[in-house]
């Protein structure tokens, strides 16, 4: 499976860990390709008769938060330290139009690119708005579409739904390691739940037993990244029936609310979400 995902991102890049001159969009593809599904990713928990890779990952950093609190050791508060950090530089936007949103994005991009800021990770519960990535067929646009430039085709974004921009550097220079990060944060984030979710094959979206709880759509410029991962908590699902959300049926769209039998809080997701930022910046995670 993983050889056949390789290939497969192959002949979609022309290569996913070379930078090509300029920009890449990464996004949902067509069609009923993206229903197939992969093995599911590591949550951060104990599975089967042992730890997933990014669950030992997970409990090694928590051990070393533990020991600095228990025995005050050299490295484990030089480690706390740079979790700290990576913690100082999310920001949440609590709810907000997509326009400012994206401008400041543009904004921080550059910045990165430039070197003046490390990076920052934005939370943010959209007022409603449809967008379109640079795949959406032209029949497809319209007045009240956004166009941006992330991958991807049209979907939509609105209350009940957190999206997480990652203002950043990519930890590696490959692109398939970054997509597959996106993946296992929305798929950690479900299991935070306790919900068993697993990554599309092509890389651009989580589903939970078949239904689609997240979409990922990226744009990667000079290895900084724009845009990111919406997750649907808790939704009015109405609004995915005026489309083709990524060129898929929209009956397939759901969320975690519904996925699990009760209502989830936007802070609870926010929470949920923060404790897994370490899978987009760690270097070291193994995916």
């Amino acid at each position: 499976m993983r050889a056949r995902l390789r290939r497969h991102e192959r002949d979609r890049t022309g290569g996913v860990g070379r930078p090509e001159f300029g920009a890449r969009a990464v996004g949902q593809l067509d069609g009923d390709r993206q229903l197939r599904q992969r093995p599911p990713l590591a949550t951060g928990r104990p599975h089967g008769h042992g730890a997933t890779d990014l669950g030992r990952e997970r409990q090694r950093l928590e051990l070393l938060q533990h020991e600095q609190e228990h025995q005050g050791r050299d490295h484990a508060e030089r480690f706390s330290g740079s979790l700290a950090a990576l913690t100082s530089e999310i920001e949440d936007l609590g709810r907000a139009a997509f326009a400012p949103v994206h401008e400041r994005m543009l904004a921080l991009h550059a910045d990165v690119v430039a070197g003046r800021v490390p990076g920052r990770i934005l939370l943010v519960e959209h007022e409603p708005v449809y967008t379109a990535g640079r795949r959406t067929p032209a029949a497809d646009l319209g007045p009240d579409i956004v166009t941006t430039e992330r991958g991807g085709q049209i979907t939509y974004h609105g209350p009940g739904q957190l999206v997480v921009y990652p203002i950043v550097r990519l930890p590696r220079h490959d692109l398939r390691d970054w997509l597959r990060r996106l993946e296992a944060f929305g798929v950690a984030i479900c299991g935070a739940f306790g919900l068993h979710a697993e990554a599309s094959v092509d890389g651009t979206g989580v589903f939970v037993a078949g239904a689609k709880v997240g979409s990922i759509g990226v744009h990667v410029k000079q290895w900084v990244n724009l845009h990111g991962i919406a997750i649907n908590v808790a939704m009015d699902l109405q609004p995915w029936q005026r489309i083709r959300p990524c060129g898929l049926s929209p009956d397939v769209m759901t969320d975690l609310s519904r996925a699990l039998g009760r209502a989830i809080t936007m802070a609870e997701a926010r929470a949920a979400a923060q404790r897994q930022v370490f899978l987009l910046t760690a270097p070291d995670v193994r995916l």
